[in-house]
């Protein structure tokens, strides 16, 4: 019999659990025990550990499995559980394929288990809801879920913990560690850090590449928490770069807060239309202004972070702690 999801979910307080979505395993490893047999028997040879190799389970019962795996590989096994919807997710990591639908899937798994959706619905929208925004979205389109629903479902089925970000803020100066083009186009915004972890938030559960570009710009442990679109969003739109705040909002905050008398400011518009040089660097020259003086103006006046900026970047990393940087 298969692990349940309300099982998995017992099974990661006590750490049990793998969340394998988020995991690429070795194809080496997949293909020696059979795409096919892994789909069907609910397994996924992971990754070597020593002379055995880590196989995520969703029967961790089903001896005859594990013995025709440890043929297969020729090598010993160590278990980890998972559900069979996150093992699909973890197989298609590995071979390369979209796994959208498993995604789907592992969300239409769950609300079939807890009885918010019928087996029909369930099905129908884990093969046709390939346009939704963020995952859940086309359910709360057609009134099946409320959004509070689709939030809770989607973090069991996935494992993750959620919250509101006015209730739980992100850490100041936690962002600047990464650039802004990437937190935007990734849609993540890092929340906390430990000695050796991240938390960050995402408004869909991250995606093997997601995880992978994180890791590899990042190289520390990464623990996604769930939240809502809208706070994403609002909390994304916030952070500008440089590009932007070479403007109006920067030439703004000039004159609101004193920085250079109005003519060398109205001179230092000019020349950046005419020249295309940033205002940024034109103030500089003309007025004598730092970057830390305009960089406080802005903060004062709009509330916003820049990024891409040698100040904030190094306020940044010395807020983590000194392996984390």
């Amino acid at each position: 019999m298969a692990v349940s999801v309300l099982e998995a979910s017992a099974a990661r307080v006590v750490g049990q659990y793998l969340a394998v979505s988020r995991i690429r395993p070795l194809r080496e490893l997949v293909d020696l025990v059979g795409v096919e047999f892994c789909r069907t028997h609910q397994v996924a040879p992971l990754w070597r550990d020593g002379g055995a190799v880590a196989v995520a389970s969703a029967r961790p019962r089903a001896q005859d499995v594990l013995r025709e795996i440890r043929e297969r590989l020729g090598q010993t096994v160590v278990l980890r559980l998972s559900s069979p919807a996150e093992i699909l997710i973890a197989i298609d990591n590995a071979v390369g394929e979209d796994a959208a639908i498993s995604r789907r899937g592992a969300l239409a798994e769950l609300l079939q288990e807890v009885q918010l959706v019928r087996h029909d619905q369930a099905a129908a929208y884990a093969l046709a809801a390939d346009d939704e925004a963020y995952l859940g979205a086309a359910l709360v389109d057609a009134k099946l879920l409320t959004e509070a629903e689709r939030i809770e479902a989607v973090g069991l089925a996935f494992h993750l913990p959620s919250i509101s970000l006015d209730a739980h803020p992100p850490r100041p100066g936690l962002d600047g560690i990464l650039d802004v083009a990437m937190l935007r186009r990734l849609r993540v915004l890092p929340l906390w850090s430990t000695q050796d972890e991240l938390f960050f938030a995402c408004d869909t559960p991250p995606t093997i590449e997601t995880i992978e570009a994180l890791d590899a710009a990042l190289g520390v442990v990464l623990r996604p928490v769930l939240v809502t679109p809208h706070d994403l969003t609002e909390r994304l739109a916030r952070l500008i770069d440089d590009d932007a705040a070479d403007g109006v909002q920067l030439s703004d905050a000039a004159r609101r807060e004193h920085l250079a008398p109005d003519a060398q400011i109205e001179a230092a518009e000019r020349i950046s239309r005419q020249t295309g040089e940033p205002f940024r660097s034109t103030l500089r020259r003309i007025a004598n202004v730092t970057d830390e003086a305009m960089q406080e103006a802005l903060a004062r006046t709009s509330g916003l972070r820049v990024f891409r900026d040698e100040i904030v970047q190094e306020e940044a990393l010395n807020a983590l702690p000194v392996n984390f940087a």
